[in-house]
């Protein structure tokens, strides 16, 4: 109520002018016909897109009803994963309503998009890993496996091999449950999203959940060394695809639309925007991806730059993002509060998406308090894998699978995000925020307790 009086409003913008939702007829009048042909993107935030304009109320409310439910959902699996991880009741109730509360949470609550969905997700089966680990009963790891899945139909960095990873993994703990039930549980939601990619294989002869990985390397690599590569080019090293700037319009590349019959992948555009689903855009990311993977093999030096762009990025604000530009702007103020309380001494509003390498954030623009967070739950996650490696046995208690569990998915995160994208990354890590936070304040707690620990032995000693 404070933030809507402050003029935090529900921002449903994306839906018409995001390359990452299809068209909004196409979600209307041929929902299933166009998610089956969806080869831009994960299909869960079309899906939740097109469902809602089904509904009985208009697109806003409905889709502000959905988010709002994901912050009372995620409200509760925080508070939920704080007590798994053994912090204290007190503790737990302060750090997740202050994490709640927090700007940037509020911001991208009310932003349509899979940002969202997606850090509710990981927190879900972060949670539900432990529990599944701790009490392997089939509601447990029924969880576990549908939020597993959820993450890999929201956002295409998660992928199914990680998935069954992390399933085989579980399946060594859980040794005392019937086979069948896990399979049941879990394997079986996790060989559904593998299906999707056997048919995304067949349909358009790439096994990715996003077919942009192509373009995303380019928006890195090429388009931040423009002079490079205009020479390359004319020596024959790059396709002309290398000047042109990615995400652009077919008519941009002299390419004519395709023509395969079904309208999702035949429509050039959204709008004023490309429809980036057309079939033409698979041969154009693949041949980005290609000029890319040369540029880089004669120029390692310049990639690595780029990917410490990358970095510096991913640790600035998350506010400091221009789609949420309005929002950001009606609590500026209390966003700049929070800047500081995490080590951000100066702000880097907005990020100048045009030329990320160029203006990406210094040290002072980074929040130092959230990377030192992510250096010490992934340090943490080094030491309890070395530990079970060392012990040749993965038992150990579901708080520090917890952790280990979450230090693996934000150093994958954190890393598959920075290699390939630079412009975007503090709204990538942003989607592992919350769970970083919560598995810090657990390794803060247990500090806490082994200190009292060694303080009490040393004070019966001396008496």
């Amino acid at each position: 109520m404070l933030y809507q009086h402050a003029g935090v409003h529900f921002d449903i913008a994306p839906v018409a002018k995001s390359w990452q939702i299809l068209p909004s007829h196409l979600l209307r009048d041929e929902l299933l016909r166009s998610l089956w042909y969806l080869h831009s993107q994960p299909p869960l935030m079309n899906l939740v897109v097109g469902v809602a304009m089904h509904s009985p109320w208009d697109l806003s409310t409905t889709l502000h009803g959905v988010f709002l439910t994901m912050g009372v959902a995620l409200t509760v699996v925080l508070y939920f994963l704080a007590l798994e991880l053994r912090v204290p009741r007190s503790v737990a109730t302060v750090g997740v309503g202050l994490l709640i509360a927090s700007p940037s949470l509020v911001l991208y609550e009310n932003w349509v998009f899979s940002t969202y969905p997606t850090l509710l997700f990981l927190a879900l089966s972060t949670l539900y890993f432990a529990r599944s680990a701790r009490r392997p009963n089939a509601v447990n790891m029924s969880v576990f496996g549908l939020s597993l899945a959820g993450l890999t139909l929201t956002r295409s960095t998660y992928h199914v091999a990680g998935a069954f990873v992390v399933v085989f993994v579980l399946f060594r703990l859980v040794g005392r449950v019937r086979k069948r039930a896990f399979v049941v549980a879990v394997v079986l939601p996790v060989v559904v999203v593998a299906g999707l990619q056997v048919k995304n294989l067949v349909l358009f002869g790439q096994p990715a959940m996003s077919s942009w990985a192509g373009m995303n390397l380019a928006h890195m690599v090429l388009s931040n060394n423009a002079v490079d590569v205009r020479h390359e080019v004319d020596e024959g090293k790059l396709s002309r695809y290398a000047t042109i700037s990615p995400f652009g319009t077919l008519a941009v590349y002299g390419v004519p639309p395709s023509r395969t019959g079904v309208a999702a992948l035949d429509i050039p555009n959204k709008g004023n925007d490309p429809n980036l689903n057309n079939f033409a855009y698979l041969k154009i990311s693949k041949q980005y991806f290609k000029d890319s993977l040369h540029y880089i093999e004669r120029h390692p030096g310049r990639y690595l730059q780029l990917v410490d762009a990358s970095f510096r990025t991913m640790f600035t604000s998350p506010a400091d993002y221009s789609w949420i530009d309005v929002n950001h702007r009606a609590i500026f103020d209390l966003a700049q509060l929070e800047h500081k309380v995490l080590g951000q001494r100066q702000e880097t509003y907005p990020i100048a998406e045009l030329d990320p390498a160029r203006y990406a954030p210094q040290s002072e623009n980074v929040e130092w308090v959230v990377a030192l967070a992510y250096l010490g739950v992934i340090a943490c996650g080094v030491i309890l894998v070395i530990g079970a490696l060392k012990r040749r046995s993965l038992h150990m208690s579901s708080a520090r699978l917890a952790v280990a569990y979450v230090a693996i998915t934000v150093a994958y995160g954190v890393f598959a995000s920075n290699m390939f994208e630079l412009g975007e990354n503090m709204r990538f890590r942003f989607e592992t925020d919350p769970v970083v936070a919560i598995a810090s304040l657990a390794v803060l707690c247990a500090i806490a307790r082994r200190f009292r620990q060694v303080r009490r032995k040393r004070i019966v000693g001396v008496s």
